[in-house]
């Protein structure tokens, strides 16, 4: 946050103070002591840790370009969402290419800047309490993602 926006509200909080302000504390209601809830285990527990309170945690990303039965490259993660996004992306970077493209002056990079929020939105929009994995799959003329979800409302 701080590479970003060094003048960000949150970018002076101490660690503990940040953590309240980003909601990863919650107050225990049988003790009253605070503790790090389900969304602070997932942002930065250990894959132990992770694993442990939410044992159907998946990301499965596949390229199934030649193999559309089966894949041709598999990459399964089950770390935290931070360490999740930069591996996701790593797996776009090593299956898509970059075409070149330039708005004025300035070289854009589409693949990043597309994948980025694609990534983001499957990480964020994730049904955490179902087993079923959330999964990118790249094929030779299109990539689908798919996330379990609870529907709350019909329709």
């Amino acid at each position: 946050m701080r590479s970003h926006r060094p003048r960000h509200p949150w970018a002076s909080l101490a660690p503990e103070e940040l953590l309240r302000v980003a909601g990863f504390l919650r107050k225990d209601p049988d003790t009253g002591k605070r503790m790090y809830n389900l969304a602070a285990g997932l942002m930065f527990g250990t894959d132990l840790t992770i694993q442990e309170f939410v044992p159907g945690y998946k990301f499965d990303c596949l390229l199934r370009r030649r193999d559309t039965e089966r894949y041709d490259d598999r990459l399964i993660i089950r770390t935290n969402l931070i360490d999740a996004f930069d591996q996701m992306m790593g797996f776009v970077e090593k299956h898509l290419n970059n075409p070149f493209y330039q708005e004025g002056f300035t070289s854009i990079n589409l693949r990043e800047l597309i994948f980025r929020e694609l990534v983001a939105n499957i990480i964020a929009h994730r049904e955490y309490t179902s087993a079923s994995p959330a999964t990118m799959v790249i094929y030779a003329d299109r990539v689908e993602f798919k996330n379990p979800n609870v529907p709350h409302y019909f329709g």
